[in-house]
């Protein structure tokens, strides 16, 4: 029988860790930057210990160009999403000077929204 504590050991530790380490091991074949002897490193030091190895992947890897491109093409496809949605940065302002002027928002909520839109 399974008790309580076996189930928030297995949901909360152990699958949280298999999907790190899968992610460690897929973003390492991944890596454009990385050579094939330093790749084979890494998944040594993953392999030995899993855990470990991929906590030490993970604070020492660093943002490289290829990281840079994922950014820039989701942050592209949002923008798409949103002109296909129909979202204009002019008609969220409109609805903050709307609530400004009814008094739900004060003269520096409304600044501060319209600061981060604009941005």
């Amino acid at each position: 029988m399974v008790s309580f504590w076996d189930l928030v050991l297995l949901f909360f530790v152990f699958i949280p860790a298999a999907i790190l380490w899968f992610r460690v091991v897929v973003d390492i074949f991944d890596r454009r930057d990385l050579s094939g002897v330093m790749k084979v490193v890494w998944l040594i030091g993953v392999l030995i210990l899993p855990l470990l190895g991929a906590l030490v992947y993970i604070v020492t890897r660093p943002v490289t160009e290829q990281d840079r491109e994922r950014v820039a093409a989701f942050e592209q496809a949002v923008k798409q999403q949103q002109v296909a949605a129909g979202y204009s940065i002019a008609d969220e302002i409109e609805k903050l000077d709307g609530l400004r002027a009814k008094g739900l928002i004060t003269q520096d909520e409304f600044d501060r929204q319209r600061a981060a839109l604009l941005s």
